[in-house]
């Protein structure tokens, strides 16, 4: 193991770096400690005591501790990105519907026919009401949720000469 400079105490040496990049990544103690530049010994418990002892150093626990946190930020989507694909996902037409689209299901029958298929309306009302309940927008009222959405077939009027759709009143 090299030897630290006087002055560089708390600073990991390559071998402490690697053991705490394989601990975090779930390696065993001895696993972590045989792959990481150690020394490798042909006593399995050895190594286990060796990782032990190196994974209860402070700078390695406050090192590993950092991995993790980082870890962690890059796998958790922020509340923007949720709401964005939230978005994407409710305004997704048939006709523009690929494979390069997260919310698209592809299937393949047994004769090699790819088919893919895109979110149902119920898909794109749960949709809704995520974002809805994201954004704060939705009241619990003793247990019960008040959706604002309704979809009625014959309250939609059907669109002429390209105006948008329109809901009837419901009164």
């Amino acid at each position: 193991m090299p030897r630290r400079k006087k002055g560089f105490e708390n600073e990991l040496t390559p071998y402490e770096t690697a053991f705490a990049r394989n601990l975090v990544a779930g390696m065993s103690y001895a696993k972590a400690y045989n792959e990481s530049g150690y020394k490798p010994s042909g006593c399995p418990r050895y190594s286990y005591l060796r990782g032990k002892k190196i994974s209860e150093r402070p700078r390695v626990q406050q090192y590993m501790q950092t991995l993790r946190e980082s870890a962690w930020a890059n796998n958790v989507m922020s509340i923007l990105e949720k709401r964005s694909m939230l978005a994407e996902l409710v305004r997704a037409k048939p006709n523009e519907i690929d494979e390069t689209k997260s919310y698209v299901a592809l299937s393949v029958d047994g004769e090699g026919r790819r088919t893919l298929q895109g979110p149902r309306v119920s898909d794109k009302l749960k949709a809704i009401e995520l974002d809805m309940r994201a954004a704060g927008e939705l009241n619990d009222d003793e247990n019960k949720t008040n959706i604002a959405i309704q979809l009625v077939s014959e309250r939609l009027s059907i669109p002429k000469n390209g105006e948008p759709l329109l809901l009837e009143n419901a009164d």
